[in-house]
């Protein structure tokens, strides 16, 4: 009877150990994509505009040693478009909801 006990103690233990480590992985994509969301804003005015996000691609672009082609250009700015659903700019719930229905992950 101990035994069953003990192993029961030890089930709950590591349920609650996964929780754990499922609230915490939750947590850091939700902090990854707010400090993402932080570089794109490059005002802070809590919107990103089509300018800064073209901007920050393009330096994403840099930084990898990368060309920054009329193609690249044309597939950021159809990216921005969809995350701003055509109104000019997107705020951070408008980012989370085109990633969550995307499944993308984020690439600079």
């Amino acid at each position: 009877m101990k035994r069953i006990a003990l192993l029961a103690s030890l089930a709950g233990a590591l349920a609650l150990a996964a929780g754990g480590a499922s609230a915490g992985e939750h947590g850091d994509k939700a902090a990854k994509m707010e400090a993402k969301f932080a570089k794109l804003d490059a005002d802070s005015n809590g919107s990103v505009s089509e300018a800064e996000y073209i901007a920050h691609k393009r330096a994403w672009h840099a930084e990898k040693g990368k060309e920054f082609t009329a193609d690249a250009e044309a597939k950021a700015k159809e990216h921005f478009a969809k995350m701003s659903g055509g109104d000019g700019s997107f705020t951070l719930a408008e980012m989370k909801e085109a990633y969550s229905k995307d499944g993308k992950k984020s690439r600079g």
